[in-house]
């Protein structure tokens, strides 16, 4: 029983190989197959809706305001559907927060929420800020356009206009910062540095000599924690995890990634498992923390994943003003969930005459016990020239609820030789759908 080339990278090859995309499923572990199983993500539904514009940021904490939902659409703030006000500036937006105050910047004026009232807050020379985030019960601020953060008291919303330092090892300007642990870590244009937090009531962050990577950041918003640790985009273009020797990006990531004036870095959780997200351009590529694998999540009628925001369960719309949950179906807000993947047998001299092939996968799973979706099918079309000209469409059925034993099959695929044999499988009805493997040629025919 032949494998035909079931990929491992789980993205995009180089040379002459053809494009490899794995559309909106992920891989998963499976010791029972000896390797992975792509799985299916399940689709988006509405959890409620706000305005018309696109959902900005989403931020919740667990024991501030009772874990409300701060959301951020156009130039509005909500907290969870209520309207607490106009906000300026349309940059990265971040917040934060301590018991009793969640702190906002989107790249011009400070806010403060206080539990009643959404508030401009005093920052020192009227500077437009950057980014704002808490750490050791203090807000911390950079100051837009320079390489200087300012810091509050614990647990004050004010900032004195003399507590403030400035990243030492390089002047670059500062784009981006995070909070780990008891760490401070400044992102600059071309450094990261690592301000460990000090007992000093004058001076509560002071840099670690010796700790700075020789790496910058492309933009704010490229930075995100990750498990207990962090990741972001490089200044030259490579997708990092807490050290710039570790790059997980692949080589077409980062071509896109160099031609996209901005890329946005986020997280989300699936099964338990958390995901990264990086939105370049027009597509959302998704990393598996745990395969450490890449793949792509859309949505059918639009050029991008609608998701491009999390917290706390909930995603944000690209699209419109609406807030988004996992649901438990496979349609996208009541639309086509389309998932599909390829494989690739690459071939020199020899032709191969595929008379048959199978995919094995979850059949009999369909919650449709009738109706429209009682039988679904999953397509496949083929390419002789590495996906330049492809066949038609052809369906399997993958059998109603419970024929766990049918087969999904296709006979008489035709002669393949150089470059390779390439295949796209594809199924939108919504249906659970787990591959463990593609084989050509079986010798009993299936039987």
């Amino acid at each position: 029983m032949e494998l035909l080339n079931y990929p491992t990278e789980f993205g995009r090859n180089r040379g002459d190989f053809p494009d490899l995309p794995i559309v909106n499923l992920f891989a998963e572990s499976a010791d029972t197959e000896g390797r992975v199983v792509l799985q299916s993500r399940p689709g988006l539904q509405e959890s409620y809706s706000l305005t018309s514009d696109a959902v900005r940021f989403i931020y919740s904490e667990p024991g501030v305001f009772s874990e409300s939902l701060f959301t951020v659409t156009g130039n509005k703030m909500y907290k969870d559907t209520n309207l607490l006000g106009t906000i300026v500036g349309d940059g990265s937006v971040s917040m934060d927060s301590f018991e009793g105050s969640t702190f906002l910047s989107a790249g011009d004026t400070l806010y403060h929420y206080n539990g009643a009232t959404l508030n401009a807050l005093t920052f020192p020379d009227n500077a437009a800020t950057l980014k704002v985030i808490v750490g050791a019960s203090r807000l911390i601020v950079i100051r837009k356009e320079t390489q200087t953060i300012y810091w509050s008291e614990p647990l004050t919303p004010s900032i004195d206009a003399l507590d403030f330092a400035q990243a030492e090892n390089s002047p670059d300007r500062l784009l981006d910062m995070l909070f780990l642990g008891d760490t401070l870590l400044l992102f600059g244009e071309a450094t990261v540095e690592f301000w460990p937090t000090q007992t000093s009531a004058d001076l509560p962050f002071a840099p670690l000599v010796g700790r700075v990577y020789s790496k910058g950041i492309k933009n704010t918003g490229a930075a995100t924690k990750l498990g207990s640790g962090f990741a972001w985009v490089t200044d030259s273009n490579q997708l990092c995890l807490n050290s710039p020797d570790n790059v997980v990006s692949t080589r077409e990531i980062e071509e896109e990634i160099e031609d996209a004036g901005e890329v946005s870095l986020w997280t989300f959780f699936l099964d338990s498992i958390e995901f990264l997200a990086i939105r370049v351009g027009n597509r959302t590529h998704v990393y598996n923390t745990l395969t450490k694998t890449f793949t792509e999540f859309t949505t059918y009628g639009l050029t991008n994943w609608e998701a491009n925001c999390y917290s706390n369960g909930y995603f944000g719309s690209a699209d419109t003003g609406r807030i988004l949950t996992w649901s438990n179906d496979y349609v996208d807000d009541g639309d086509e969930l389309e998932r599909r993947f390829r494989v690739w047998a690459p071939l020199n001299m020899e032709a191969v005459v595929v008379n048959n092939l199978f995919l094995r996968g979850n059949t009999g799973r369909t919650p449709y016990l009738a109706g429209q979706y009682s039988d679904p099918n999953v397509e496949i079309r083929t390419s002789k020239d590495g996906g330049n000209v492809w066949s038609s469409w052809r369906q399997a059925q993958m059998g109603p609820s419970g024929t766990y034993r049918k087969q999904i099959r296709w006979f008489g695929l035709g002669v393949f030789s150089f470059p390779g044999a390439l295949a796209e499988f594809r199924i939108t009805d919504p249906t659970p759908f787990r591959v463990s493997s593609v084989t050509v040629n079986d010798p009993y025919g299936g039987y």
